[in-house]
Order: structure tokens, then C-alpha cells, then sequence
């Protein structure tokens, strides 16, 4: 995974350029799946995010969702993670961005299901590989697909993100 993610980055590197004039401010509503420990279940979410330096294309933010997983039992998971992300300009598609970030925190785990994931307290930590797409000034749709731990078992989450710029 690591050579994966290095030679990722290697590509946006020489084919990506930064991004148009940051947007001081995002807010993000997200739905879609989460696989976690041999589970799957429907995720949902929120972020709220900052430029923190003027007319780069890097957010910082916090980022809250909820999944649910019934196969085996019913867990609920609670996620409040700090998260940034990078946007890239693809050359020729101002209308399409990529992007590269982290996000990493707590995840309070309520319930039982198939022994994974439990009642408790588990650290999380996602790389955010994905795209921005331009629909109308000020809102874009997003595609990430987030994946790394939570816990000890491996998650992917692949997310579809309604995005406002204010």
C-alpha cells in the first residue's frame, strides 16, 4: 500500500498543477459505504473545512459521520476526525480537481457485530484519495475513496460528497 500510495503521488505530482483560487470555506454532506473488518454498512457524514492559506488549494477541517452495520448484530460508529486534503487542477479541466489528504481521530464504536468492532473507544486513520467535480459555482460533487484502520481492521470508504464553497 505504501508503494501504491507513493507512486500516486509521484503521477499528481508531474501531471497536476495546483488547483483555481481557493474558496476560503467547504461544507460537505457525504453518503456511501463503509467495508470494515469483513462488515459493510451505509455511512453518513458531514465536514466543515478552511483554506487556511490564501489562494492554495489545501483545507483543513473537521470531518463527523456515522456508520451502521447489521450483518452478525448492530453497531453504530461515531467518527470525529481532523482532517486536510489537497486539490490538484487537472491541465486543460479547470472543471475537475484531484484530490490527496488524511484524516485521522477518534471513532466511539456502540453495539456488537461479528466480533470486529464493539462498544469502544478506536483510533482511525484514512487516506482520502478522490475527485471534484464543478457542477455550478459554489457546488461541486466529490468522490473519495477513503481507506485505511479503524482499530486493527482494515476500512474502505468509498464516499459520494455534495460540496459548497462559500
Amino acid at each position: 500500500m505504501k508503494k501504491m500510495f507513493l507512486a500516486l503521488a509521484i503521477v499528481v505530482s508531474i501531471f497536476a498543477s495546483p488547483a483555481r483560487a481557493a474558496e476560503p470555506n467547504v461544507y460537505t454532506l457525504n453518503a456511501g459505504l463503509a467495508f470494515t473488518g469483513g462488515m459493510v454498512g451505509p455511512s453518513v457524514g458531514a465536514t466543515v473545512a478552511i483554506a487556511p492559506v490564501n489562494g492554495h488549494e489545501f483545507y483543513v477541517g473537521l470531518e463527523g459521520a456515522l456508520d451502521f452495520f447489521f450483518p452478525g448484530g448492530v453497531i453504530m460508529l461515531i467518527e470525529i476526525l481532523p482532517t486536510a486534503w489537497y486539490q490538484f487542477a487537472i491541465p486543460n479541466h479547470k472543471s475537475i480537481r484531484l484530490v490527496g489528504g488524511l484524516s485521522l481521530g477518534p471513532a466511539i464504536g456502540i453495539g456488537n457485530a461479528l466480533g470486529y468492532l464493539g462498544s469502544g473507544a478506536y483510533f482511525e486513520f484514512l487516506f482520502r484519495p478522490g475527485v471534484i467535480l464543478e457542477l455550478a459555482s459554489g457546488t461541486e460533487l466529490g468522490i473519495d475513496l477513503k481507506m485505511g484502520v479503524i482499530g486493527s481492521a482494515f476500512a474502505f470508504k468509498p464516499t459520494a460528497n455534495l460540496v459548497y464553497n462559500w
